[in-house]
């Protein structure tokens, strides 16, 4: 008696569905489909208040955020951060500080900052003058971090609180939700003011020295990233 032909494998039949996929082992992952894995950012801070509060009010399901108050500045914060063990771990990493009044290591924090592949979201002189920015225009001439304060409450005191005084230096959720409010002038909500004038600052100087360019942020560039993740969500 004649053998007859062996068919080819064919999905459904149970039989041969296992010696398909031996044969063709690519089918497999189409075949259970594969979960995303969620991107992981450190934020690695100088204030041990003001940024980590602020940051931590970002809510984002596709994004998992890490954020670390070190009260370390410049280029001691980032000599920290690139001594954790887990450094590995993130897909990117900010570093957030101040110039403050320290010119002369200012310069070689951001280098050292681009050496490890960590980006930085820096104020000069202070955090205080990103959120300044949300509520006032300025055309980036020195601004001190207690001018800042004192006009940062002359817009939060009208609303019942306050930054910096019997609260402490935090940015909690009422005063974020103010930070968000649309201007009824141009339509556009208080962040995205402080963007486009963060920007416009940051985009008039040269950049050949970084730590004389005062006053200007580019928080706004850590913001537009984490913003990515909020529109997603």
């Amino acid at each position: 008696m004649k053998k007859k032909p062996r068919q080819s494998a064919k999905f459904g039949q149970s039989s041969t569905i296992d010696q398909f996929v031996n044969l063709n082992p690519r089918k497999l992952d189409r075949v259970k489909g594969s979960i995303p894995k969620r991107k992981k950012l450190l934020l690695v801070c100088e204030g041990e208040n003001t940024e980590p509060s602020y940051f931590e009010n970002f809510r984002m399901s596709t994004v998992e955020i890490v954020v670390v108050g070190t009260g370390k500045s410049s280029i001691e914060l980032i000599e920290k951060t690139a001594r954790r063990p887990d450094i590995k771990k993130y897909d990117e990493i900010w570093c957030v500080y101040d110039r403050d009044d320290r010119l002369a290591s200012f310069n070689e924090s951001l280098r050292l900052a681009e050496k490890h592949g960590f980006k930085v979201a820096y104020s000069i002189q202070a955090f205080e003058y990103w959120i300044y920015l949300h509520f006032f225009e300025h055309n980036g001439s020195p601004l001190e971090r207690v001018e800042c304060k004192k006009k940062i409450n002359k817009y939060l005191n009208p609303f019942g609180c306050s930054y910096g005084d019997m609260t402490g230096k935090k940015i909690d959720t009422k005063i974020w939700f103010l930070l968000h409010l649309v201007d009824k002038c141009s339509g556009k909500t208080y962040e995205e003011l402080a963007i486009n004038r963060a920007k416009k600052i940051y985009d008039s100087y040269d950049h050949k020295n970084p730590a004389k360019e005062e006053s200007s942020t580019t928080v706004f560039m850590l913001v537009e990233e984490l913003n990515k993740f909020r529109q997603i969500a």
